[in-house]
This record gives C-alpha cells, sequence and structure tokens, in this order.
C-alpha cells in the first residue's frame, strides 16, 4: 500500500525526509512548512508529487519555494 506524507510548519521537513527515504510514499504535502530544512541531499531524492501549500503573505517561505530550494 502506497503512502502519504503531510507535514506542517518545520514538521515539513520531515516529511520530506520520510519521502525520500521510503520509495512507498506515493505524495507529500506541505503547508505553510519549511521544506529548506530537509536539506538539499534529501530534496533531490523526493520522487513523489509534493503540493507546497504557502500562506499569501508568507514571503520568506514563498521566495524559498520560487528559488527551487524545495
Amino acid at each position: 500500500m502506497n503512502i502519504g506524507c503531510f507535514g506542517a510548519n518545520t514538521s515539513a521537513a520531515a516529511a520530506l525526509q520520510a519521502a525520500a527515504r521510503n520509495p512507498k510514499v506515493a505524495a507529500v504535502v506541505s503547508r505553510g512548512g519549511r521544506p529548506d530544512l530537509a536539506g538539499p541531499q534529501a530534496l533531490t531524492l523526493v520522487l513523489a508529487p509534493t503540493l507546497l501549500i504557502v500562506g499569501g503573505w508568507d514571503d520568506g517561505v514563498i521566495d524559498l519555494n520560487r528559488l527551487g530550494k524545495v
């Protein structure tokens, strides 16, 4: 059975790290998180489709997402 991972705030990085380590993770959702905290090595290993939900006023996280840090 496939797995979905959800992380909010700083736990978004943990969800992405779990997806990087487990090929059974089929989807990742990050709500208002800091996916950059997962680290560049883990991020390159995430193969699952990933949805990043960021608030319109969260400029710092929006900028990180746009710069391709995710």
